[in-house]
């Protein structure tokens, strides 16, 4: 069975990819997290089928140019099956490197 972080892991490959945060400093690398979980299909009061919203967060340093990234990134979300994701650019001052957060949408069996 797959699961969103499977997915995720999948769609931004080859960047490295860790669950909430990265165990060893990296220039760039993906981390990510579940925003929401919530049933959408039940059946016998029970969910049989659930939405996971996730936010995917790409950090690379100052001076990259992130745009082949960004939607390298947004192409294999999609590719995996996730909802076509907003896309929030920021930029870190403490650690001199850019932050995009990608935030979508995946079903999966419950």
């Amino acid at each position: 069975m797959n699961t969103a972080f499977t997915l995720i892991k999948a769609a931004v490959a080859p960047i490295e990819a860790y669950p909430d945060h990265i165990p060893a400093k990296k220039s760039a690398y993906v981390t990510y997290n579940i925003a929401d979980d919530r049933g959408k299909v039940f059946a016998d009061d029970t969910a049989t089928e659930r939405v996971q919203a996730v936010q995917v967060h790409y950090y690379c340093p100052q001076g990259t140019n992130y745009l082949a990234t960004l939607k390298a990134i947004r192409d294999g979300l999609v590719g995996q099956g996730f909802t076509y994701p907003v896309v929030q650019v920021l930029y870190e001052t403490d650690t001199n490197s850019h932050h995009l957060i990608f935030e979508c949408e995946i079903e999966l069996e419950a």
